[in-house]
């Protein structure tokens, strides 16, 4: 997507008017949890470690069906080109749809958190359709270092990853990586609340996912293209999805786990909570400050299109926003009943990760 237009739509990322909750997180609730407790003197079978190394050429489902396979095949072009210090690629199709540049441009940021941080590219502007050549400009470092960022990267990815072990299944997965993100990472407040401070080169930096995994620093669209590329490397179907309107500007993740939707979103979790995992619709939509179903949206594309007119409405996970709101929650995979094992203060409760 255009960085100037993610500029300036998230440039002030959040709700407006005083009752109403803005893209920055707000300290949770805290609710006594009333669930069943889970003994603890049962220790908890391991599996192996998962064997990890990043993969920017892997994406996920709702990815490829929102763009489409000839912008996913573009942007592993485009990716590749990058990895290699170069600026530009010719990619040869016989002919150019008018959404082909932003298509690939958003499936690139998603899939390489690092051409995000460190490559301006514009769309519409640096996209020629008449040679099928797209030219973009390295930002934030020197070409001689774009390597040095590229291995601090794959380091933190490797570190987010190594909670997971072989034989997890896909909620598994998505609690464990979900867990790390909130918990680790803080919200951007600057960022958030000046960004006229920031140049455009800065700003684009400062809300990349490159920066809220290797900084520990970011805004929503930081945590949201985080946990699209996290869940990728995972194999969890996921996507991004944003609510633009007069009350709220906001950014967060469409999962898909054991056949079921749900919204995600780990910046309203920032801290280590679980209030905002695993909602349906009518959860997103409640005391959210201004998002309405209607106004949902990845790229120009509602979710109940994209979904051929599912709407998310397993609840599953109402569980967590009844018994696990405290912060911060860890959480534990008891892998001998495939259980997932959450712990506030002193207690500790169960829900089921199996199917």
């Amino acid at each position: 997507v255009c960085a100037a237009a993610v500029f300036g739509l998230f440039g002030g990322c959040g709700g407006s008017g005083e009752n109403n909750p803005t893209d920055a997180p707000t300290p949770a609730q805290t609710i006594r949890p009333t669930a069943a407790a889970v003994p603890t003197e049962t220790p908890m079978p391991t599996r192996a470690p998962l064997v990890y190394s990043p993969d920017y050429h892997k994406t996920t489902p709702l990815m490829t069906k929102l763009v489409g396979e000839k912008a996913i095949k573009a942007a592993r072009m485009v990716i590749d080109a990058f990895l290699k210090g170069e600026t530009s690629v010719k990619f040869g199709f016989d002919s150019y749809e008018q959404t082909f540049a932003m298509n690939t441009v958003f499936a690139v940021n998603r899939m390489c958190p690092l051409f995000t941080a460190f490559a301006l590219c514009n769309d519409y502007r640096d996209f020629d359709a008449s040679t099928g050549v797209l030219k973009w400009k390295i930002i934030n470092v020197e070409p001689n270092e774009l390597d040095e960022k590229l291995q601090k990267f794959e380091t933190t990815a490797i570190d987010f990853m190594s909670v997971l072990r072989e034989g997890d299944n896909e909620t598994e997965r998505a609690l464990l990586l979900y867990s790390r993100l909130p918990a680790y990472a803080q919200y951007d407040y600057e960022a958030y609340e000046n960004p006229q401070n920031l140049t455009e080169d800065e700003y684009i930096y400062r809300t990349s996912a490159y920066s809220v995994m290797c900084d520990g620093m970011g805004i929503c669209y930081s945590f949201a293209e985080a946990m699209t590329f996290l869940c990728a490397q995972a194999d969890i179907d996921c996507i991004e999805v944003n609510c633009i309107n007069d009350s709220i500007a906001h950014q967060w993740n469409l999962i898909k786990l054991d056949g079921e939707y749900y919204y995600c979103d780990a910046t309203w979790d920032v801290g280590g909570t679980f209030n905002y995992f695993g909602m349906t619709t009518d959860e997103r939509v409640k005391d959210s400050g201004g998002i309405k179903a209607e106004d949902m949206r990845s790229l120009s594309v509602s979710p109940e299109e994209l979904l051929d007119g599912v709407v998310p409405s397993d609840t599953r996970f109402a569980v967590l926003r009844e018994h696990v709101t405290s912060m911060p929650v860890t959480v534990e995979i008891d892998r001998a009943n495939d259980r997932a094992v959450f712990t506030v203060g002193n207690e500790s409760y169960s829900i089921s990760c199996g199917n």
